[in-house]
């Protein structure tokens, strides 16, 4: 099997018909119906922070995809506030 990294610096609202949040679920699926196991990472810094421990070290990522915001990444919680500084970034360099 192989093996996908997708990360979203958002939540995905999969009631919302907009293009910003339709695309991301098109691009999941359409890495699942050519065959890789995806594992997403999404939400808030919080909730990203929990996705990303659980990352599996040893498992062998093909690579990971990142979709940008309309905000920088590091201002992407509900306040605006730069509240996990080096977070996805870090993630990015492992």
């Amino acid at each position: 099997m192989k093996y996908i990294i997708i990360h979203f610096p958002f939540k995905i609202n999969k009631n919302r018909f907009s293009a910003s949040q339709l695309r991301p679920l098109k691009i999941i699926n359409a890495f699942i119906n050519i065959g890789y196991k995806v594992d997403v990472i999404e939400g808030s810094g919080k909730e990203r922070r929990k996705q990303i421990r659980q990352i599996k070290n040893d498992i062998k990522y093909e690579f990971c995809y990142s979709e940008s915001s309309t905000l920088p990444t590091l201002l992407t919680e509900s306040h605006h506030l730069p509240t996990y500084l080096f977070l996805d970034f870090s993630f990015f360099t492992i």
